[in-house]
């Protein structure tokens, strides 16, 4: 079984963003988490918590990696 985690980062670190996560088992997805509004330390503490439940995590995150500012 493999949790797909979605997270949708916040720009600057005093925001919130959102994260949901779901599990998927042949083809079949279940709501485990969220959506619900989470900062990058929260979502952090909830991946490394779910790391110990799940053999496979994959983690999305909505955040660009080059900002032209």
């Amino acid at each position: 079984m493999t949790l797909v985690v979605g997270f949708d980062s916040a720009w600057t670190a005093g925001k919130r963003g959102g994260i949901v996560a779901a599990t998927v088992n042949q083809g079949r997805y279940r709501l485990i988490h969220g959506p619900a509004i989470a900062s990058f330390d929260e979502a952090t503490a909830l991946i490394v918590c779910w790391k110990h439940s799940y053999r496979k995590i994959l983690v999305m995150i909505d955040q660009p990696t080059i900002v032209a500012n």
